[in-house]
């Protein structure tokens, strides 16, 4: 697993530059490992956003100050760090282009510290504001590394999941949910035991093309999701019934169907979510498979995907989805 951290580093008048809180938590030890992060400070000239990768450390970084009298300058020298400690083996430029967007998610820590009124009274340091400043760095390893499921989108190896969606839809919640409610069952069946076992081994990779919709998507051409597909034994399409547009969304879907029939040939499951009625929103499950049906033929694909129907609550629809998939990547 690769090596991650958030840091806060700052201009000691006695040390000089050093990290002052990491999340997470590391010993002195550990945190040579991340020592060349603080002596960018001195490298720095400007309030901004950069980025580093000195000594196998890749990082994002936000440079700035606040009013402080008794530090050098009259200003505590700061800077707010994303850090990933990578080695010989790993995708450098995968990680290159995800430190990069993790921007604006820096620069809205970097306003919120500066902001904070006990902060700018008291000093950043100061013993009362030590709960606020650790919040602040635990809530942005979250979002960066939890909430984008950094860990899955670099394990490699024939075990992840390309999981393709619908524009606005977040498929991790989806198998979270249905996970838990298979966990809860006190007297779980072996296909239960099975498909919970294998979720686990598994790695659930989402993607949805930032580009979708502009002049600019190569559609069934594109490049990262070539590249996810290359690295998944199987992928979920998956959509929401009642927000699903079977003008704009089937046609992203077909898409996404025609990338990886281009790619490689690999089991496809499209997994419809609903809450469970007739008629869901805007589509049936006979609309879209009949569309599906349509599209597999029309375009001659090599893949012929499965189309699975799951009400939300519904742990056996799930697991027949589940079943279909784990059976075919094993």
């Amino acid at each position: 697993m690769l090596i991650r951290a958030v840091l806060i580093s700052h201009f000691d008048t006695h040390y000089g530059p050093t990290i002052a809180l990491s999340v997470p938590s590391m010993s002195l030890d550990e945190l040579k490992e991340f020592n060349v992060i603080p002596r960018l400070i001195d490298l720095a000239d400007a309030e901004n956003f950069f980025i580093s990768t000195l000594d196998q450390i890749y990082s994002a970084n936000y440079y700035f100050s606040i009013e402080n009298g008794s530090a050098r300058g009259n200003k505590d020298l700061l800077l707010v760090s994303i850090a990933v400690q990578v080695g010989d083996e790993d995708d450098k430029e995968k990680i290159l282009v995800f430190l990069k967007k993790c921007e604006e998610r820096l620069r809205e820590n970097v306003r919120d510290i500066i902001a904070h009124e006990g902060v700018n009274n008291l000093g950043i340091f100061a013993p009362e504001n030590n709960t606020f400043i650790k919040n602040s760095l635990h809530g942005l390893f979250e979002n960066v590394f939890e909430k984008q499921k950094f860990d899955a989108m670099f394990k490699q190896g024939q075990d992840r999941i390309a999981i393709f969606t619908q524009k606005g839809l977040d498929p991790i919640p989806v198998i979270d949910f249905f996970r838990k409610e298979l966990l809860k069952d006190k007297r779980p069946s072996l296909r239960t035991r099975l498909v919970v076992n294998a979720m686990d081994e598994l790695s659930f990779a989402p993607f949805h093309c930032a580009e979708r919709g502009s002049d600019a998507c190569l559609k069934d051409k594109c490049p990262p999701c070539s590249e996810l597909i290359n690295e998944s034994a199987a992928a979920i399409y998956m959509l929401d019934s009642g927000r699903f547009n079977m003008d704009v969304d089937f046609e992203d879907m077909s898409d996404y169907l025609k990338a990886i029939d281009r790619t490689k040939q690999m089991p496809v499951l499209v997994m419809q979510v609903d809450g469970g009625s007739t008629n869901e929103g805007n589509i049936t499950y006979e609309e879209v498979t009949a569309k599906l049906q349509d599209v597999v033929s029309r375009e001659r694909l090599m893949i012929k995907p499965r189309h699975g129907r799951v009400p939300i609550g519904n742990t056996e629809a799930f697991k027949d989805c589940m079943s279909w998939l784990i059976k075919k990547v094993i």
